[in-house]
């Protein structure tokens, strides 16, 4: 077992367990729900980063997880970014629209997930 496997299992092993079962339970989805984790804020990106390779996450779907779901919130808090320059006076700083974004986001990545079980569903 490599130096970082054993740092992370030894300084957080109950999180890691437990992001472990829910990989696990996830596994015939896992790439609608790394997309998933990355577009929301349930886990910290910093966690996703340094728990998927321990817990055996495949670099392709993280890689792709990531890709894919960085980018909503990233646009998101651009877009906050320039509202912020705009305004004059103070008032909110993310809008309706950049929030129905990232929402919107993460929900389409969960369709996948959805189709499948009622395709399976259909099948059984």
């Amino acid at each position: 077992m490599s130096v970082g496997r054993k740092l992370v299992q030894h300084y957080m092993p109950d999180r890691v367990n437990q992001w472990r079962e829910q990989v696990n339970h996830h596994k015939d989805n896992l790439l609608s729900y790394i997309i998933f984790l990355r577009i929301t804020p349930f886990l910290p990106n910093w966690f996703i980063n340094i728990c998927s390779p321990v817990i055996g996450v495949p670099l392709s779907y993280f890689f792709i997880g990531t890709f894919v779901g960085v980018a909503p919130p990233s646009f998101g808090f651009i877009s906050a970014g320039v509202e912020l320059y705009v305004l004059t006076t103070t008032g909110d700083v993310m809008s309706v629209k950049s929030v129905m974004i990232v929402v919107v986001c993460a929900l389409l990545s969960l369709l996948p997930m959805i189709f499948k079980r009622q395709l399976r569903a259909k099948i059984e």
